[in-house]
């Protein structure tokens, strides 16, 4: 693509001839033989005309001077009055040296043969050096060509720097070419001929030792070899924009020379071999021109769920953008394809409502035949819409990416999005914001390729591509005959199709040329070479900046206009990115209100040490605001690059909640450095706050030295040995590094040895740093240290493998010993125990220890004797001392046998003196456990508490168990106690018969009047013979107070609340039963499985939570009792207030309409509660009533 600021270049000149000079002598060169004569004999703007050419050269200044006699170029009068080196002689001999008269411009003879290239380009490859030799010819240029020439490339070497040179050329040094290491690009003034240039820099290079190639660079026009024979291509402007309708020239995709590019089998790009699938509302495969390129195999239908993607009758779009994409190119009829080579696939998937599922489903079908996915849509572009994909076809995306095309990655094309009017922006879209997808925005026919009035911003966009907004549309396929757009006199094709519903398909096309060309591109290096290749349209947008990188950025139109030559030859050699690195900030809490009506904002940064070759970033934002349309979101990279990621627009919704904005504006930056964050809130009135955020960038890592560390002297000790560590590093050693270090171990900085900073230097030149370790003599028994050094992160290089190194300092004080029990749970009959001790220090020589045997077994009783003392083998740092269980038929349960370290000669006695084993009891006892029925009763009920005593283990003989009695109330008075010994007030027994394992104490309650607080009775089992106590701690229950309360109240626990003079029931937590009386009660079961009973009269069960459901109701009656819900507790648009409508009611076993609310199972009396009727929500099951129960809709009212 050209676009208007880069002039036209003329056409080459077909004439072959002679070049006469005024002498009347000819010239060898290949214009022979044309019948050029001369026209008249003045020097400067003479003209030769030719019969064969039919028109008149200008001769200009590309001839030699025809003054006959030698001239010369000259030096300047002081040469080193410009402060560089003097010239060399070479220089001197080629700008003093006459000029000859017989010099031909257009010899055949190539000004620098291959073999003469010198220095250090002698190191180029064959093919560079014969391309050289190739451009030295001037005979392969034209005269009108070669006439245009004013800048050369040249090699320069020697101690001539290329500034000084061009100053004793006369020439402009515009720079390193880049690609050529050391070659310049020098522009001369018109004042010498392109000859006289030749001439001087070949007598320079011919010397040696300053110039080692040169050849001009010539402005050529090339023509295209092949223009498709559709007869529709002329229309087709956004692939050869010639001015039709009015439009401005060459603002297109630049397919032509791309189709004059050969792939490496030597056939001509048109996307062979690649498939691009169209997702859409259908493919017409049938249309001529879409059916020879129609993948069957690859294609699907999501809507209908069958393998034909056939539109519906007025589904158009697809089968239009198709046609963009891969339409069969030259086969005379319609139209052309940016890929006419490519097969086609249809995936129908937007002709209806589709889930996540298939979503993903389609985005992944047949991901090893379909290379592209070209995709058109996308939510709704109003500018209050946020919609993201859902997770599967995010996962979908990924493994897209990381598994199709062999691993290479298929490559998603996405619409940037149509919402420009209503101020949306690509980025409030996930589709088109993911990173593995290419957004793609639409610029116009004229107007140098503006952004059409539709197209969306966004910094997530990577290109733009040509579609309508202009003076034209799109020509493309349609849907056949009259289901068509009907704009042209072919009703199988349109001229009215554009959005970036267009431009997408286009991109994908482009690619596909790209992967023709190099199938092993990776979907990164799609995107690579794309913004690579892309070109500046719309050059005087004021939002075009450079990013840190060097590269041209717009958020209109990402990094500019796809190139489709340009991409192609970046492909075609194009040398794979290497591997995706990532980093991530994790989630910034910020929490801070955002100042209203402000352009200021508030702003938060991340700083980022992990070297990265930029490519995507990810902004994950959380913010809590009335009208989220108010703000405004910015992000700054450390190279100072902008990213507006939102704007104001008209979006009144509450609120971003993780949403997920991406840039590639600072694509190719380093991460190195800080990345800040702004948030404003532009607009008055409505007001919130930034939550959180993370930052997460993608790209490649650069080559930083790796930093590794030895303990090259690993044993160290008191008094005087020492330790040594030494540092590694790889790569260039010509600069210094300084690296973070952090010691860590045993030993303690500073005290075990002399202190040791936390960076280490390494000096320039050398590739390792020695980190000594001086030990400290002190006089503590510390036995043998670690000192470890862990090499840190930092900047300017990367951890390795072997990241820290471990140096052990031995003590000269006297070994410590400790002990532990490394087997401490042994029993009877044979299950054993062990003791280990350890001793520090030195192990040379054998150690005694004594120790001492206690605890509740006994030494030689309860295990085979532990003699002491216990001896060190020398070379052992432990000893180890076996338990023994011995097995009795004593009931003891359990005990402990505890060795303690005593003092003695040669040693200390550590920290850990001691260790005990546990002996389990193999012998059967008895255990006695304690339990309440209910949590609580009623003062007034008719239901008892009853205390159940349990013994487990033996149960041959009788036993007596004692008890405490306590808590608030009193026996005798509140309560009568049956089926215990009471010894006092607070004392007494219970006695199991032989044989029997359960004992009970009968609580009844003593009815009063008196308005009371509950009362509580308290049970705890007491030490006694023949028994161990297996419930440790009281056993309470509660007598619920029924008098004078508005609301009789149970415990957490599982109660039996009876209605007395208090008709309010309330079960609080726990299984609770329920009781009410003959007159009209208030039941409230609360949380649990509860079991009402609500007795004669009016009486309402009432319910906070449809989550406190799942109760039984025993005694229901239709015709006097109420369920009552909370209209606020249970949402679902119920009105306080008022029965429930007939439309929330429905007999059956779910709802089946949007209104329905209470669903009642009838055969099984089950009554359920769903909060939306027949969508998404689970219904809840609220209570069991008597089953075939005449329940209707005014038996429920909201509260």
């Amino acid at each position: 693509m050209v676009f208007p600021a880069i002039q036209t270049l003329p056409s080459p000149l077909k004439t072959e001839g002679k070049l006469l000079q005024n002498t009347g002598e000819s010239v060898d060169d290949p214009f022979h033989d044309t019948g050029m004569t001369r026209t008249g004999s003045s020097a400067l703007g003479e003209m030769l005309t030719s019969s064969k050419v039919g028109g008149v050269l200008p001769k200009a200044s590309l001839f030699l001077d025809p003054n006959p006699s030698p001239f010369r170029v000259g030096l300047p009068t002081n040469v080193n009055s410009w402060g560089g080196a003097a010239p060399s002689s070479a220089i001197t001999s080629a700008l003093n040296k006459p000029i000859q008269p017989k010099f031909s411009p257009f010899s055949t003879i190539p000004l620098v043969p291959k073999d003469s290239i010198s220095g250090s380009a002698r190191n180029l490859s064959d093919t560079i050096k014969q391309s050289i030799e190739r451009s030295s010819i001037l005979s392969n240029y034209s005269l009108d060509e070669f006439s245009q020439t004013k800048q050369w490339a040249i090699g320069i070497s020697g101690s001539q720097t290329p500034s000084d040179l061009a100053t004793l050329l006369g020439a402009t040094n515009k720079g390193e070419t880049g690609f050529i290491p050391g070659t310049y690009l020098f522009e001369f003034s018109k004042t010498k001929s392109p000859q006289e240039i030749a001439q001087i820099l070949k007598g320079i290079h011919d010397k040696g030792g300053t110039i080692d190639f040169f050849f001009p660079l010539v402005p050529r026009q090339h023509e295209a070899r092949f223009i498709p024979n559709d007869p529709l291509f002329p229309q087709q402007w956004h692939l050869n924009n010639t001015g039709q309708g009015g439009g401005t020239p060459n603002v297109d995709a630049n397919v032509i020379g791309a189709w004059d590019v050969l792939d490496s089998q030597n056939r001509p790009i048109n996307g062979l071999g690649v498939t691009i699938a169209i997702v859409d509302d259908g493919l017409q495969f049938a249309h001529p021109d879409i059916a020879p390129a129609y993948q069957a195999s690859s294609s699907f239908d999501f809507n209908g769920n069958d393998s034909n993607p056939t539109p519906s009758t007025g589904d158009g779009h697809g089968t239009s953008a198709g046609g963009v994409a891969g339409a069969r190119g030259n086969n005379s009829i319609g139209v052309s394809g940016v890929a006419y080579g490519a097969g086609l696939s249809g995936i129908r998937l937007i002709a209806g409502p589709a889930n996540d599922q298939q979503e993903a489903n389609a985005l992944t079908y047949q991901l090893q035949s379909n290379h592209i996915y070209s995709n058109s849509w996308g939510p709704a572009d109003t500018g209050s819409i946020k919609e993201a994909p859902g997770p599967l076809l995010l996962a979908a995306l990924q493994n897209g990416v990381t598994t199709g095309r062999a691993g290479k990655g298929n490559i998603y094309v996405w619409a940037g999005g149509n919402g420009r009017d209503s101020l949306d922006n690509s980025n409030y879209d996930g589709y088109a914001n993911s990173r593995y997808v290419v957004a793609v925005a639409a610029h116009r026919n004229d107007s140098n390729g503006v952004f059409s009035g539709y197209s969306e911003p966004g910094a997530n966009l990577l290109v733009t591509a040509p579609s309508n907004g202009g003076t034209l549309g799109v020509v493309t396929t349609d849907l056949m005959g009259a289901d068509g757009d009907n704009g042209l006199t072919d009703q199988n094709y349109t001229n009215a199709f554009g959005g970036t519903s267009s431009a997408t398909p286009l991109v994908s096309g482009v690619i596909a040329l790209m992967l023709q060309a190099n199938p092993n591109l990776t979907w990164r290096d799609v995107q690579h070479i794309l913004v690579r290749s892309a070109e500046k349209n719309d050059p005087t947008n004021t939002d075009w900046t450079t990013n840190g990188a060097g590269r041209s950025v717009n958020h209109n139109y990402g990094f500019g206009a796809v190139d489709a030559l340009s991409a192609v030859n970046l492909a075609k050699n194009w040398v794979n990115v290497g591997s995706e690195t990532s980093f991530t900030s994790g989630t910034q809490t910020v929490n801070a209100a955002i100042p209203d009506n402000s352009s200021t904002g508030i702003s938060r940064t991340v700083n980022v040490s992990q070297n990265l070759k930029v490519e995507t970033v990810e902004v994950v934002f959380d913010a809590a605001h009335t009208y989220r349309g108010d703000l405004v979101v910015t992000l700054t990279s450390p190279s100072g690059t902008i990213s507006r990621l939102a704007e104001v627009h008209n979006d009144s919704n509450d609120n971003y909640s993780s949403w997920v904005f991406t840039t590639k504006r600072a694509w190719d930056e380093s991460s190195l450095g800080n990345w800040t964050l702004n948030v404003a809130d532009q607009v008055a009135q409505d007001v919130g706050t930034w939550g959180s955020w993370k930052l997460n960038i993608f790209g490649t890592g650069t080559a930083l030295p790796v930093v590794t560390v030895a303990a090259t002297d690993a044993v160290a000790g008191e008094p005087a040995n020492n330790g040594q560590y030494t540092l590694t590093r790889t790569g260039s050693t010509a600069s210094a590094l300084t690296v973070n270090i952090a010691m860590n171990g045993t030993a303690t900085n500073g005290a075990d040895y002399t202190a040791i900073p936390t960076t280490v230097t390494f000096l320039a030149g050398s590739a390792t740093a020695v980190v000594n370790l001086n030990v400290i003599d002190d006089t503590l028994v510390e036995g043998t240290e670690t000192a470890i050094l862990n090499v840190a992160a930092g900047a300017g290089y990367t951890v390795g493998a072997a990241a820290s190194a471990t140096v052990n300092i031995a003590d000269n004080d006297l070994p410590a010993i400790t002990v532990a029990a490394t087997d401490a749970v042994a029993g009877e009959p044979a299950n054993n125990g062990q003791y280990t001790l350890t001793r520090t220090g030195s192990t040379a020589s054998a150690l005694t220890v004594n120790i001492a045997m206690n605890g509740t077994a006994t030494n030689g009783a309860d295990y085979t004797t532990i003699l002491t003392p216990v001896n060190f083998a020398a070379g052992s740092a432990t000893a180890v001392v076996n338990l023994n269980v011995i097995d009795d038929t004593l009931v003891e349960g359990t005990e402990t046998a505890i060795l303690n370290v005593a003092a003695g000669v040669g040693y200390t006695v550590g920290a850990t003196p001691s260790a005990t084993v546990s002996i389990a009891d193999n012998d059967e006892g008895t255990s006695v456990t304690l339990a309440s029925n209910y949590s609580g009763v009623s003062e007034n009920g008719k239901t008892n508490l009853v205390y159940n005593f349990t013994r487990s283990g033996a149960t041959t003989n009788s036993l007596t168990v004692n008890f405490t009695l306590g808590g608030t109330a009193t026996r005798g008075n509140d309560y009568n106690a049956y089926g215990g010994n009471f010894v006092s007030p607070t004392t007494g027994n219970i006695v199991f018969a032989s044989g029997q394992t359960t004992a009970q104490i009968e609580i009844v309650t003593t009815g009063d009047t008196v308005k009371e607080a509950n009362e509580t009775i308290a049970f705890t089992l007491a030490s006694g013979t023949g028994y161990t106590i297996g419930t440790p701690g009281a056993v309470t229950t509660t007598i619920l107070n029924d008098d004078g309360v508005l609301n009789q109240q149970g415990t957490t626990g599982n109660d039996v609340i009876e209605a007395g003079t208090t008709r309010n029931l309330s079960g609080r937590a726990g299984h609770d039963i329920l009781i009410g009386s003959n007159a009209s009660d208030m039941l409230v079961g609360a949380a649990g499985n509860d079991t009402i009973t609500s007795g004669a009269g009016f009486d309402v069960i009432a319910y906070s939570l449809a989550s406190e459901g799942q109760d039984t109701i025993t005694d229901f009656n239709v015709f006097q009792d109420t369920l009552q819900v909370s209209a606020a507790g249970f949402g679902g648009g119920l009105i306080a207030g008022e029965s429930i409508a007939a439309a929330q009611f429905v007999l059956g076993t779910v709802a089946t309409t949007a209104s329905h609310r209470f669903i009642f199972n009838k055969p099984t009396g089950q009554l359920f509660f769903d909060v939306d009727g027949n969508g998404s929500s689970v219904q809840t099951l609220l209570a069991t009533l008597t089953p075939n129960l005449n329940l209707t809709e005014d038996n429920i009212f909201a509260a």
